[in-house]
């Protein structure tokens, strides 16, 4: 029995801008131009050429800016110290400099002399918390007796809460560099410090109990000499400067990052800046200064306390046997930085503008290459530009002069993209970094119909041949052979267009059915034919005829043409083709009609070529229902016409 005609509506409908997908006719050619306009396009070109070579001349002071620079700054200090007898506890500082400061474009150097003022504090012997002791032992006199007696005597020094104080002075050269930013008020800058240490002083304060206690005494000492000794007095120390870290040659890293101060001061008052010779730019940050283990600590192998019977004398941390030879420097805090602007920037010819094109492919994204790029100005005033196909990354760029263009890319194997329209504005698209102006199309594969055909009882592939008809029924516009050690076959097909597909095999029964194909993603189907089995009758469907008559509507070609090609591809069947009608009128009447319209379907084969001894017709008129008579649906099914296979 033939396969029901089978209708598929194939309308996967992608949601796409309808810029990329259809077609757009080319704009129409600019007229010849006169030879006045001639002369003048060379006078602009000439000029244009001049106007170059003066640009490049003067290019590299176009963005240069001259400051002078003044700053100053303060947080927190020290001096790192390393050891296991101090805790480093740090200080305050600051500093303040004078210098000069070089612009262009977004980059900026810095450099200039600085001076650093910073102080540090160490806590020394942190883990004696009852007091660090220092025994001295000693002999003495008793007053007023000529012979001297000699004892011993232990005075102890008991030092409590003690600290040490460093003030540091230097004389700095900084070189820095950095950036600043166009969208943002931020600036950065990164470098270097080497200097001198020209003031290095110490301090030491401590609670000191002073005892004496004699060892060998019987009795009670009278005029005993009271030998300086203070008990419960505060103790305090200070070192000279030529005896620490002066002289030490310092070399600082350094960082800052902080905010450009003009950008939140008023409208007027930046209009009043910018008016003025020279205007002021003002900037606060947060700075960094870290030392490398650079400063020498000056004398070594010296005791930090040294006491006798009548006093203690220290000398600095930094000088003890206690410290490392190497010592690190500390600053961090706020900086606020006034500049002073000496020049006035040249304005920079503004750049021919970038236009973009960026081609991927719409499913995958990955980047498309040797494809046609056509780049032309909308209205034709300045000319056609042609650029042919992007590079590897899917790019087509090129420099143009302001105006508005039509983008036009095709592309082998995807389908039209509609045309696009970009404005390029003098001093605007000049990113490519960036790509601000890029234009993208997403280009859609050309959609692809895969059809298998196979045995409808074994499910094997079979040789078959599948004809497709577009807009002429009876003219085949493409044809295609099914190879059973292939897989498939596959065929292109234009978006937007119906197709009448016919599928016939050797000793099958063919096939035939539509496809509206409306979307673009590619599309695969099976389709199974019926091998030819003698003795069996099959109903041809959509078959039309005019009501009550034998006389067949256009819309049967279909059907005829699938009848055709089944006896066409398989030369020895031969058929009975049968009429059947409803129930409805004269026995007779329906009898001669069943009759007539198998005639004409055997005609309509005659006449399309098969031998007339192959096709034989009949009619049964209404005595072989297949379904009741009593509806209307039933009595459609009736009304049919079948063939037999002899």
């Amino acid at each position: 029995m033939i396969k029901r005609l089978i209708p598929v509506l194939m309308c996967a409908a992608l949601l796409m801008p309808a810029q990329h997908m259809m077609a757009t006719a080319d704009p129409t050619p600019a007229p010849a131009m006169t030879p006045a306009q001639k002369a003048k396009a060379a006078r602009a070109k000439a000029k244009k050429k001049e106007d170059n070579k003066k640009y490049a001349k003067n290019k590299l002071d176009l963005y240069q800016i001259h400051h002078f620079t003044m700053w100053g700054g303060g947080g927190y200090s020290g001096v790192l110290n390393k050891t296991d007898f101090s805790k480093f506890v740090g200080g305050g500082g600051g500093l303040i400099g004078l210098g000069y400061e070089w612009h262009y474009k977004k980059f900026q150097l810095g450099l200039g002399p600085e001076v650093r003022l910073f102080s540090s504090q160490d806590k020394l012997f942190p883990g004696f918390d009852t007091g660090f002791p220092i025994d001295v032992y000693g002999t003495g006199m008793i007053a007023g007796d000529p012979l001297s007696y000699s004892t011993t005597m232990k005075k102890t020094y008991n030092f409590r809460n003690m600290s040490e104080n460093q003030l540091v002075g230097q004389v700095m050269l900084p070189i820095m560099v950095g950036a600043q930013f166009d969208k943002i008020p931020l600036y950065f800058m990164v470098g270097a410090k080497v200097g001198y240490t020209f003031l290095a002083n110490w301090s030491q304060r401590a609670d000191l109990t002073t005892t004496v206690q004699e060892q060998i005494a019987m009795s009670e000492w009278k005029d005993v000499p009271f030998h300086g000794m203070i008990t419960d007095a505060p103790y305090s120390m200070k070192g000279a400067s030529t005896n620490t870290l002066k002289g030490a040659i310092d070399a600082v890293v350094t960082a800052e990052i902080g905010i450009k101060l003009n950008d939140y001061l008023s409208a007027e008052w930046n209009a009043n800046n910018d008016a003025r010779e020279y205007p002021w730019h003002m900037r606060v940050a947060l700075f960094l200064d870290y030392g490398l283990p650079l400063m020498s600590n000056g004398n070594k192998n010296i005791p930090m306390i040294q006491a006798n019977e009548k006093e203690a004398t220290s000398v600095s941390l930094h000088q003890s046997d206690y410290q490392s030879s190497k010592l690190n420097s500390l600053l961090v805090g706020a900086k606020f930085t006034a500049l002073l602007q000496l020049n006035r920037p040249k304005k920079m010819r503004p750049q021919l503008p970038y236009l973009v094109v960026q081609l991927v492919d719409y499913y995958t994204g990955k980047p498309l290459n040797n494809a046609g790029v056509r780049m032309e100005t909308k209205n034709m005033r300045t000319g056609k530009v042609l650029k042919k196909g992007p590079n590897q990354r899917g790019l087509s760029v090129q420099r143009l002069s302001p105006d508005e263009y039509a983008i036009y890319v095709e592309k082998a194997g995807y389908l039209s993209a509609d045309t696009a329209y970009v404005t390029l504005v003098e001093g605007e698209n000049n990113n490519l970094k960036q790509r601000l102006d890029t234009t993208y199309f997403r280009l859609i594969p050309e959609p692809v119909f895969t059809c298998t055909v196979i045995d409808e009882k074994t499910g094997e592939k079979i040789p078959a041949k599948l004809e497709f008809f577009r807009d002429d029924v009876n003219k085949v516009e493409t044809t295609i052979m099914q190879d059973p050690a292939g897989d498939g076959v596959s065929t292109k097909l234009t978006v937007g267009k119906n197709y009448l597909v016919s599928i016939s095999a050797e000793n099958y029964i063919a096939q035939m059915f539509t496809i509206g194909y409306q979307g673009v993603e590619s599309l695969s189907a099976t389709y199974a034919l019926t091998p030819v089995e003698r003795g069996k009758t099959y109903i041809i469907q959509n078959l039309f005829f005019v009501f009550a008559k034998t006389e067949l509507l256009p819309e049967s070609d279909g059907a005829l043409t699938e009848l055709f090609d089944f006896l066409n591809d398989n030369p020895s069947v031969r058929i009975r083709i049968t009429g059947h009608t409803d129930s409805i009128g004269k026995d007779k009447d329906n009898q001669i009609l069943s009759e007539g319209r198998a005639n004409a379907v055997r005609q309509a084969m005659i006449d399309r070529g098969i031998d007339p001894e192959r096709v034989e017709a009949e009619g049964k008129g209404e005595s072989e229902p297949i379904d009741t008579n009593d509806t209307e649906e039933g009595r459609q099914k009736n009304r049919r016409v079948e063939f037999t296979i002899l």
